[in-house]
């Protein structure tokens, strides 16, 4: 059966030629849609974050999520400089360090893990 559908497509006839124009156009509007839709960034799929931050500040919120324990390491500073808050993801510096910018390295969950959550709210009411 497949054979008598192509052994009736001619070049020549112009109904054809329309029909295999559409299919081309078709495949070629599938195409870049797909390389459109290609190019937006998807979420990082790793949890390791690297930032730079300011010493000027007392305390720093590094996160709007919940950090690992133990994850957080600052290059070129001791651990005896600083306090790390996992569940508010905050640093806070003990003695500040000679650096006016460090770079901080630390993973995150992907919650927050004292995140208010409410069933109702009976206030409303």
């Amino acid at each position: 059966m497949p054979c008598t559908i192509i052994s009736n497509f001619s070049l020549t006839n112009p109904k054809d030629l329309l029909k295999l124009k559409r299919i081309y156009l078709l495949l070629l509007f599938i195409l870049l849609v797909q390389f459109i839709y290609a190019q937006i960034n998807p979420p990082p799929l790793s949890n390791l974050r690297k930032i730079n931050i300011s010493t000027n500040e007392q305390t720093i919120k590094l996160d709007s999520m919940s950090l690992v324990p133990g994850s957080v390491s600052i290059d070129g500073v001791s651990l005896f400089y600083y306090k790390v808050d996992e569940v508010n993801a905050t640093i806070t510096w003990l003695e500040k360090p000679n650096k006016e910018t460090v770079t901080v390295t630390y993973r995150v969950f992907p919650y927050k893990l004292n995140a208010v959550v409410r069933h109702l709210n009976y206030d409303s009411i």
